[in-house]
């Protein structure tokens, strides 16, 4: 079978991509965490295909929502933003205005670094 130049861009781009783990924590919701919350946002989340294997959770006491999900993305900053918009399309999916406290991340196979804590001020070790 011959090979197309959109074959051979889609496999440079797809060298070029590397997989990221991202963490991402809510601040306090302004409505309780419930049980049908938690699920809604987990749903919305399971089936976004700019992620993988999210891993939800709740902070019940601190009506915080959280997760933990792989972005494949060619740095660092797109990975974050594909992260930040899943997370925040799944928790508008599961009626909360999520307003995000904390990012963490760090590049796959490298998880002997730790994640790295991402604040507005850049990137703390």
């Amino acid at each position: 079978m011959p090979r197309t130049a959109g074959a051979r861009y889609d496999r440079l781009v797809i060298d070029r991509a590397r997989s990221y783990t991202i963490e991402l924590r809510s601040a306090a919701a302004k409505i309780e965490i419930t049980d049908d919350v938690l699920d809604a946002f987990a749903a919305a989340l399971f089936v976004d295909r700019t992620i993988a294997g999210p891993v939800p959770s709740v902070d019940l006491g601190r009506r915080r929502l959280e997760v933990r999900t792989c972005v494949d993305a060619t740095d660092l900053g797109a990975a974050v933003t594909i992260a930040i918009s899943a997370f925040t399309r799944a928790a508008a999916a599961a009626g909360v205005v999520a307003e995000l406290e904390a990012i963490a991340a760090c590049v796959d196979g490298e998880h002997e670094r730790g994640l790295e804590l991402i604040t507005s001020e850049g990137v703390i070790s």
